[in-house]
Order: structure tokens, then C-alpha cells, then sequence
């Protein structure tokens, strides 16, 4: 969101970025000509009325939203505005997903809603192929309403980040060979798989470290299972880093177990570096890989299947160039997105 508010600045739009809490990592990579609106809001329930507030004093030609609940909150603030605003709301992951794994009332009542609010926007953005089916099927959007458009990469700054030197990592000293996931430290990431893997992973290549860069509630669960594993001198959890792409560059593998996703960011940042990627095959998984050369996809929870796989990309030899066709690349690129939801959004 933030590459698109800068780059969409950047061709001549006037740009306002809403949060309903102006805090987090990136704000930082906000452009000065982009104008940050915070509405002071911790909770996105509570952000409906000072939306709604900003959309009648500012009246803007277009809303982009992003994320379920914050995609309900802005359907329920244009409609209470009474703003004629072109609506489109971005989603990222498949809603399907996330009804598969609800244990509570409250998941399927926030179902129904998203289900209420989607219908009502004039586009709704898919980021891969299997979520804009989601969209359809799940939710009932309709067909003709529904695009996919990707991630955008700035693949430039990208190398740019993935230049700079290693920041330290407790219990790693460097010279060992490196595996890598990325991403929060939350259930349907699926880390607990990952670590179940290593013994396989460490029986055939004993000089591995395994990095888990993220942070989240399943951490003590991680911590638990590294003990019990016996793995505190093979892996690490830095927890959230706000460069990692120095360790992914370096990696000789991306492993990137997570059951639920929609286009995971973190596997075509590593393709873009050149570094092959070891994944579990959901949503969007084999749509992010498609065409690169540089995928392996296992089965969800196969912790045997995932070590096996990684230690075949180990045992690999290593390619000299780690280039990636330029036909891949030119999926995510960042101009050609920004002209997709440039069109979306009626600019």
C-alpha cells in the first residue's frame, strides 16, 4: 500500500494515506508528498465514524481499502458518508481459508459481513488467481467485479536492501549454510512443520541454521518445540526485522511452510534474488512460482516431505547466476501495477 501511494504521488495523483493508527515499520517509507491522515484509532470497528468524517471533508475521487475487516469498515463509512467515491477493496487472502479454520461465532458472523460488504464495492481486487475465486465462490462477488492484480516489487530497491551487510543474529555466527522463513509468528504460518522438518534436514547437511524472521503470539510454542527438539544451536527467531532481504540473498533456501495465503510477498522477493524456494502448496503458492525455475512444492503439514525437500535443494548444485527469467519478473513489476489499480480506480 505504501509503493502504491508513493508511486501513484509520484505520477501527479493527490495521495492521502488513511491508517486508523499511524504506527508500524514502514511508516518511515511514506514520500513526504503522500499525506498521512491518522484517524487515532487502535481498533479498526472504531474507525468507521472518523472515516467516515474524513470522506465528507475531503471527498476524494477514489477509496482503496485493504484487509477484510478494514474493507467492511470502509463500506460502512462510504455508505454512512454518502460520498460518491469509486470503492475498491484489496484482498489478500482466501476467505475460504479462514472459514476452514473457525472455531467461534464471532469468525462466522465477521464472514457474513465481509460477505455483505464485498458485494456492495464497485471493484474488488483478487491478489492471485485463487483468491479472486474465493472472492466468487466463497463470497459471492460478483464475477464481472473481481480482477486480479499482484503485489507490486520495486525490484531495484530490492537489491538495493538486499546489498546491505548481515545485521547480527544471536546464535549465528556467520559462516553456516543458511535457511530462511519469513513471515509473523502466527498458527496457519505453520513454523511448528518447518521445525519438524529440521532433524530430516540436519541428518543429511548437519552445518544448517535456520532463521525464522517474523514475530507473533505463537512464539513460546516455537521457543517449546526448538527445545524439545533439541534444535537451539540450529535455529534462530531474531523476531521482526525491518530489512531481511541480506539473509534471504544469502540463503541457499526460502522455506516457506504456511497452510493459508494469498500471493506470499516473501516468495517472490526471494525468486527476485535468486534464491529457490521450498513451499507448501496453497492458495497462490504455485501462482507466485510459476514460470521462475526456482519452486519446489510439498504437501500441508508434510513435515518428512518439507525436510526432504529442502535437503534435495541442499545437496543441489549451486547455480552460479541465480537469474530469473525476465518473462517472471515482468508479472510484478511495479509500473505495470500501479497502471492496473491506477485504471480500478477510475485515475
Amino acid at each position: 500500500m505504501v509503493q502504491l501511494a508513493n508511486a501513484l504521488q509520484k505520477r501527479g495523483a493527490r495521495v492521502d494515506l488513511v491508517p486508523g493508527s499511524a504506527t508500524g515499520a514502514y511508516l518511515d517509507r511514506v514520500d513526504e508528498g503522500v499525506r498521512l491522515v491518522d484517524l487515532g484509532q487502535a481498533r479498526v470497528s472504531r474507525a468507521v465514524l472518523p472515516l467516515a468524517r474524513y470522506l465528507r471533508r475531503a471527498r476524494p475521487k477514489a477509496l482503496l481499502a485493504t484487509m477484510n475487516h478494514a474493507n467492511v469498515a470502509a463500506v460502512l463509512a462510504t455508505t454512512l458518508a454518502r460520498t460518491r467515491n469509486q470503492l475498491v477493496l484489496r484482498e489478500a487472502n482466501c476467505v475460504g481459508g479462514q472459514l476452514d479454520d473457525a472455531r467461534s461465532w464471532r469468525t462466522h458472523a465477521a464472514i457474513r459481513s465481509i460477505r455483505f460488504a464485498y458485494r456492495r464495492a464497485n471493484r474488488v481486487v483478487g491478489v492471485s488467481r485463487d483468491v479472486a475465486a474465493d472472492l466468487v465462490e466463497v463470497l459471492g462477488v460478483s464475477e464481472s467485479s473481481v480482477e486480479v492484480i499482484y503485489n507490486p516489487v520495486d525490484f531495484p530497491l530490492l537489491e538495493e536492501q538486499a546489498a546491505h551487510p548481515l545485521a547480527p543474529v544471536v546464535g549465528m555466527t556467520g559462516s553456516e549454510r543458511l535457511i530462511v522463513s519469513v513471515g509473523r509468528l502466527a498458527e496457519h504460518k505453520d513454523h511448528l512443520t518447518l521445525l519438524r522438518a529440521m532433524p530430516t534436514v540436519l541428518a543429511a547437511h548437519p552445518d544448517v541454521h535456520l532463521l525464522i524472521m517474523g514475530e507473533g503470539e505463537m512464539r513460546p510454542a516455537l521457543e517449546a518445540e526448538i527445545s524439545r527438539l533439541g534444535l537451539e544451536s540450529h535455529v534462530s527467531l531474531p523476531g521482526f526485522l525491518d530489512n531481511p532481504f541480506p539473509f534471504v540473498a544469502r540463503a541457499e533456501v526460502m522455506a516457506h511452510p504456511s497452510r493459508r495465503e494469498g500471493l506470499p510477498n516473501s516468495l517472490i522477493q526471494s525468486i527476485a534474488l535468486g534464491t529457490p524456494v521450498v513451499a507448501v502448496d496453497g492458495p497462490g503458492v504455485a501462482e507466485a512460482l510459476e514460470g521462475s525455475g526456482l519452486g519446489t512444492l510439498v504437501g500441508v503439514g508434510d513435515a518428512e516431505g518439507l525436510g526432504r525437500a529442502i535437503s534435495g535443494v541442499l545437496s543441489a548444485p549451486a547455480s552460479a547466476d541465480r537469474v530469473v527469467p525476465t518473462a517472471w519478473r515482468d508479472r510484478f513489476t511495479l509500473d505495470g501495477i500501479v497502471d492496473r489499480y491506477a485504471e480500478a480506480l477510475g485515475l
